[in-house]
């Protein structure tokens, strides 16, 4: 099983859900949409990153009385 690749932007976590090379992309205006992500990013070498944000949260354990 491989890890997902995770990137740190604006003090947030993001999961790459898949990366696709500048030159093969007609409208970088759907990309979003057609991945269904919450953000894309390009690169310096023209590589579109499309992003998922991971959610932080925090959680307590609630102990059974019994």
């Amino acid at each position: 099983m491989r890890w997902p690749e995770i990137i740190d932007f604006q003090d947030k976590k993001w999961v790459v859900k898949s990366k696709i090379q500048g030159n093969r992309v007609d409208d970088h205006t759907q990309l979003k949409k057609r991945y269904n992500c919450d953000l894309v990013l390009r690169n310096a070498q023209n590589i579109f990153f499309m992003l998922d944000e991971i959610i932080d949260a925090e959680f307590e354990e609630i102990e059974e009385n019994k």
